[in-house]
């Protein structure tokens, strides 16, 4: 969860467990999908991740948002 309010999946981890690229695509508030995008927490100040989610507790399938990246 970024912020938490979003939720994302993530898209690819480098070397810095706290900045890898994500790709955002629920508001949790809302529970809204929104446009999946993608994000590079490493080179951004806006979001940061305030927690880890389950997908089966959102009931979601994080592989339907990698494969539109």
């Amino acid at each position: 969860m970024l912020n938490k309010k979003y939720l994302a999946v993530v898209y690819e981890n480098d070397k810095n467990l706290l900045t890898p690229k994500v790709i955002i695509f629920l508001n949790t508030r809302t529970r809204e999908t929104i446009e999946p995008k993608l994000i590079d927490l490493a080179r951004q100040d806006k979001y940061k991740i305030t927690s880890s989610e389950s997908d089966q507790q959102w009931k979601v399938d994080p592989q339907k948002y990698l494969d539109l990246v």
